[in-house]
Parts: structure tokens; sequence; C-alpha cells
């Protein structure tokens, strides 16, 4: 990567130096232009400085040649300037000039004043040479003016006046201010000239130098180049060689992976395919899937439409997973098969190139699964008859039936005796677990008053608490309420959580239990004032053998079935169970029951009526919320709470929904990882409910997204009564 990124730079440079080379002469020429333009300006300046010069002595020497001499053919130069010639003249016999128009002008000549105009228009950038042309004008036109009146003597009084006027220094005395004025703008000009060649030269030095340089690095650059092209060609042949192993390796997890893989283009047709396709499905006719249709593979799968479905969703864009399904073949075994489909490919307007298919037979797995439950229950039931005849036998020598024993003989008889009643309780344990995971739990249910139920489960466990030294009591109890339980099942429940509650609580302190009546339900309480439960364990506290730590066992004693079993038992009985906790101040769980009433019909007595109703599931992790919820809703709709992912998942498992509120922040991560499952499970509507704001992209696959803290509590309850088509839509703005 890094060898790339040079050789890109070291590209870019290539070019960009090029271009420089390339312009880089052509800026200099044009350079050397400007500067042979400049320096050829001011050479032309002092040339015409030069002939100024010269026209002005031009205009003396005549004048005086003309005065000292008296032969008029002197008068040549002094009269072109006025564009006359001496033929033109009269002159007397003595040589003074008669008639002379010109002298008695108030202007210069033409000639001087086209050269002047022209310096000043050359020298127009130059305010100190524009000054110095302008005091030069001044002076030419002074120097012009004696020579006329030097003229006007000789006209007018004779030649001897005249030599006086030259005598009297006027005309040498400006001739000489004009040489001091010229002489400094040449000065000027030359040093223009001069200080503008300098600076070509160096100028040319410079880009000498840089021309070299560049030349130089061009000739690096070129080398590096080359360096990374070789460089490169040696890469892609490394990456070609990598490709090549990685294809090996991913066709060899593939042959080797404990699952059927392939990739289905748009039309079924399998792109590429494991070897398991044929080895676990019975096809021995083939020797590999791929280029084949799966419907030639795996026939039996083209008549069911749940598959079918699954299809079209996956092309869609959407992933399908189905845990456990059991597949019927005409003439062959059953087989249980877990299968997943992944869209692959470009995604073009929400549609995928095509599938990726993973199909793992499990038929073996399940197979040892049901002869593990087989000799589960069978070995627990085989123990727990003769542990029953050794825990009466040794009950009936610690009473002293057999009389009395010596005290370390009755120590170790009660050591027995207690072991035994724990693996009595292991082993029914085990059994209720298998039970309830088989659903062949029977439960005798009959109305029960909850004060009652509470007061025995506090006689029973009193013993417990003593031993402990804690103090269990009870809440007072608001009016007398009934629930539809099975008695002895959820004694078994109060007394885990009461027997937990009173394990993990100091000495000293008050575990407390009770209820209250909250609309349709009762909700029951267990609360202590222990440990607290840590944060990493509260999303795994309903799960088999789970214990905060390896320590919980030895210190508090338990297998970790307990919540499990309880929480099973409760959902059985129509209720379902959760908790609130706060580390270092303590736990409360909470069962909920309908309240059972006499005066309902015979169907309304049996729990299971509610899936008469519309049922709604809130994976809320806040009570307060979820109870403001389904006060608004029930008892038209049934409610049930899931505090947690892993509880949502197995509630959407076992019952078929209406309609699902989901919350995106949960204990054990986002509501959102449901969404693959319910729709999997049912096209039930969901509605987002949360205290944040939600993601543009979430909202198309929820009928509805509400915020907390922008929409009123009446008007969710409006929207999702209206979802579930129990009223009319009376609020707006709700919709995607």
């Amino acid at each position: 990567m890094k060898v790339r990124y040079y050789a890109i730079i070291g590209f870019l440079i290539l070019v960009l130096l090029v271009n420089v080379l390339g312009v880089l002469p052509y800026i200099q020429w044009s350079s050397f232009r400007n500067a042979d333009a400049r320096v050829t300006a001011d050479y032309i300046v002092i040339g015409e400085l030069h002939h100024l010069m010269n026209t002005m002595q031009d205009m003396e020497t005549g004048q005086r040649g003309y005065i000292l001499t008296r032969d008029p053919d002197f008068l040549g130069p002094f009269l072109h300037l006025y564009d006359m010639r001496v033929d033109e003249l009269d002159f007397a016999d003595d040589g003074r000039i008669v008639s002379a128009p010109f002298l008695d002008q108030s202007v210069a000549p033409a000639h001087i004043v086209d050269e002047i105009r022209n310096l000043e228009q050359k020298l127009a950038d130059d305010a100190d040479s524009l000054a110095l042309v302008n005091d030069l004008r001044t002076l030419v036109d002074r120097k012009r003016l004696v020579t006329n009146d030097t003229m006007r003597l000789v006209r007018d009084r004779g030649f001897d006046d005249a030599v006086q006027n030259i005598k009297s220094g006027q005309g040498k005395a400006a001739m000489d201010d004009i040489r001091a004025v010229v002489s400094r703008l040449i000065a000027i000009r030359e040093e223009s000239a001069r200080t503008m060649l300098h600076e070509t030269d160096l100028r040319m030095a410079s880009y000498s130098r840089f021309v070299i340089a560049g030349n130089i690095v061009l000739g690096v650059l070129l080398l590096l180049s080359f360096w990374g092209l070789a460089a490169s060609r040696e890469r892609a042949i490394r990456d070609r060689r990598r490709i090549e192993r990685t294809d090996e390796q991913l066709r060899a997890f593939i042959r080797h992976a404990p699952a059927a893989i392939g990739a289905l283009d748009r039309d079924l047709r399998f792109v590429i395919a494991s070897d398991r396709w044929s080895s676990e499905f019975d096809s021995h006719w083939y020797r590999s899937a791929t280029g084949m249709e799966l419907k030639d593979v795996l026939p039996y799968l083209q008549t069911r439409d749940d598959w079918k479905k699954a299809v079209e969703k996956c092309l869609n864009g959407e992933t399908v997973v189905v845990a456990e399904d059991k597949i019927t073949q005409p003439g062959r075994p059953d087989i249980w098969a877990r299968w997943e489909l992944h869209p692959w490919g470009t995604m073009r307007g929400g549609q995928s190139d095509g599938i990726i298919i993973s199909v793992e037979n499990i038929t073996k797995r399940k197979d040892m699964e049901r002869m593990k439950d087989e000799f589960v229950s069978t070995v627990s039931h085989e123990l727990r008859t003769p542990l029953t005849s050794i825990r009466g036998s040794l009950g009936l020598v610690a009473g002293g039936v057999v009389g009395a024993l010596p005290q370390k003989a009755q120590e170790l008889v009660d050591i027995a005796y207690k072991n035994s009643d724990r693996l009595i309780l292991l082993i029914n344990d085990i059994l209720d677990m298998n039970k309830l995971e088989a659903d062949q739990l029977e439960l005798n249910m009959v109305p029960h008053d909850v004060g009652m139920v509470l007061q025995e489960m506090v006689e029973a466990n009193q013993g417990y608490a003593d031993k402990y030294g804690v103090q269990l009591g009870l809440a007072q109890a608001p009016a007398p309420v009934s629930v539809l339980i099975d008695q002895h099942r959820f004694q078994q429940v109060l007394s885990n959580l009461v027997s937990n509650a009173i394990k993990f609580s100091p000495r000293g302190a008050t575990v407390e239990a009770g209820y209250v009546i909250d609309g349709p339900r009762v909700r029951l309480h267990v609360r202590d004032h222990g440990p607290g439960i840590p944060r990493q364990f509260q999303s795994r506290i309903f799960e088999k053998f789970a214990q905060a730590d390896s320590s919980d066992a030895r210190a508090q004693g338990g297998t970790g079935l307990g919540l499990s079993i309880a929480k099973g038992l409760c959902e059985r009985m129509g209720g379902w169970m959760y908790f609130e906790t706060e580390e270092g101040q303590g736990t409360t769980f909470f069962v909920e029951l309908p309240i059972y009433n006499a005066a309902d019909t015979v169907e309304d007595e049996d729990p299971l009526v509610d899936q008469l109703k519309k049922s709604v599931l809130h994976v809320e992790d806040d009570p307060d919320f979820y109870r403001v919820i389904r006060s608004g809703l029930e008892p038209q709709i049934v409610v049930r709470n899931s505090r947690t992912l892993r509880d949502a998942d197995i509630m959407i498992d076992r019952r078929d929904f209406d309609l699902i509120i989901l919350d995106l922040r949960l204990p054990d991560g986002s509501g959102l990882s449901l969404l693959d499952h319910i729709k999997h499970k049912d096209k039930c509507p969901i509605v987002v409910i949360s205290a944040y704001d939600i993601p543009d992209d979430i909202k198309p696959l929820a009928a509805a997204c509400l915020v907390k803290a922008r929409t009123p509590e009446s008007e969710m309850i409006e929207i999702i009564k209206t979802l579930l088509g129990e009223t009319e839509n009376t609020v707006t703005g709700w919709k995607k």
C-alpha cells in the first residue's frame, strides 16, 4: 500500500515537473524579450538625447560661424531647423540677413518640439526622467530665444553688436545647462539598461540552475517510477498468489464446513457449491451442485410457501434465518435442518444479485438432544426413588426412631440428610426444566387469593430466613384480588425468588414481599437489599445454569436453574417476570399476572383467552413507560412486556403478536436486531418508540417512528390503536 502511495505521488511530481520544465523556457523567453525591449528602449532614448544635443549644437555652430565669417552658407544647419534654405533668404552686400520672418516666431522649431514630445512619451513611466525632460524643454526654449535675439541683432544693427551679445555668455550658459540635463538623462538610461542586463544575467543563471536541478530530479523520479513499476509488478504477483491461496482456503473451508454452502444467482442456479449438498441430502446421483438449479438439489422445498417467501425476501435484500426446520421428503426419513439465506452482490434498486444459502443437517444433533433429555429424565427418575427412600430413612434415624445416637454419628446423619435434600432439589429442577422445554408440564389452574398465597410463602420460608438472620415480611396489602394459578408451581416460583433474596441479603436485612393492583393485572414483588445484580450478568440472569460468577455456587449454593424455571412457570401461567436492580442497593423481582374475575365468561376464566384479543409486545426496559402504554391499551388489547432482547426472542417464538413496539436501546443491545426475527415470524406492524432521534434508514422498516420527547403518550396510544384497527386515525404526521 505504501509503495503504491509513493508511486502515485512520484508520478504526480514527475508530471508536474515535466510541465514546469516545458513551460519555463517560454516564461524565460518572455522575460528575456521584455528585458531586451526595455534595454532597447533605453538606448533609443539615449540616441534621441544625443540627436537633440547635436541639433542644439548645430544651431549654435551655424549661428556663430555665420556671425564670425559673415558667410551666409554657415546658416545651413541653423535654417534646417526651420525647414528653410539659404537661397530662400535676402542678404545685404555685407552679408547681413535682411529678411528672416522665422526670427519673430514665438514657438520653437517643429523638429525640436517633436523630439522633446517623443522623449516625454517614452519616459512617461519614470517621474524623475520626466521632470528632467520638462527642464530640458525650458532650457531648449531659452537657448532658442538667445539665438534668435542674436540673429535679430545681426539683421537690425550689424555683426558687431551680435558678437558682443555672444561674448555676454548667455548662449553658452544655456547650452551648458542643456548639456548637463542631457548628460543626466543619458546617465539614468544607461544605469537602467545596466540594471536590466544584470537582472537578466541573474535570471539566466537561476534558470540554468533550475533546469539542471529539474533534470536531476526528473532522472531520479524516472528511476523511482521504474522501481515503482517493478515493485507494483512484484506486488501484483504476490497478490495473485495470495488470492489463489485465499481461494483455495475458501474452497477448503466450504468443503469441510459442517453445512452445505452455496451461492445462487437470481435464477436460483448454483454458481458455487460445496460437496455436502450431495453427501448430506442423499443426492448421490451428482458429484457437485455447481451449475445445477436449486429445485433439482432440494426438490421438496419448491412446494413450500414459506420457502418461496423466504427466497423472495432474500432477493429483495433481507436476511432469513430458520433455526430449526423439519423437512419431510417422500420415501425418505424426515430430517431437521438449520438454514440461512443471505443476499449477496451489488444491490440494485433494493435487490441483490443472488443468494448465499447455508443448510446444516442437524438431525443427528436433534436425535442426540432427544436422547440426552430422555437419559436425563430417566436417570433423574431412577435417582429420585432411591434418594427419597434414603432421605426418609435418614430422617427417621435423625429423629431418634432407632434410639439416641452418639454425637459424632448424629452429626454425620444430619450432614447426609441435608445433602440428600440438596440432591432431590437438584433432580427436581432438572426434571422441571426438561418438562418446560418439552412443553410437557401439566398445570392445575385454580383461582387463588394473592394475599393468601404470599402469606403461605412467608410461612414456608420463615425458617430459611431465620437460618440466614434475615427478616422476611409482607408489605401492606391493597384490596383482595385473585389470580388463576397452579398453587404448587406458583409457590415454587415465589420460593425461588424469596430464597435468592434471602441468600444474597446481609444479616439483619429485610426481604419484603407484596403486591399492587395495576389495572386488569396484579404485580407481585420480592425486594431485597443485597449487593444487586452486576451489569454484565443482567442480560443472562434467566438463562439455564446462569450465575454471576463461579464463586456463587460455592458461596450461596444452587445450580443456576431456579430463575430459569421460575420464569418459564410464570409464563406458562399467563404472566411474565422481570427485575429492577441497582448495584450496592438491592434487587426487586416482579411477577405480573392477569386478575381473575369470577363474573367473566367461562372463556375469560382461562388466561389463554387473551389469545382471542389483539396482542401487543412492548420491548421496553423502562417499567414506568411500559405501564403508561399498557394502561392506555388494556383491557381491549393484551400487552406483554420484554425488558431484554433475549426475552423478546423467546416471546416472539412462542406466540404471534398483532403489533410490536420496539425501543432502540436495551440492556443487552439494540431493539433493531429483532427486525429480521419479526419479519421472518410474521408481518406484524412495528412501532419504534425511542428517547433518541431515529435514523432515516430505519424509518422505512417501521409502520411508525415516534420520539418520546416529541410525541405525547395519548397520541402514541391512538397511533397504536389505529394500526391495530381498534379506532379511526385522528393523529397526523406519524406515518412514514
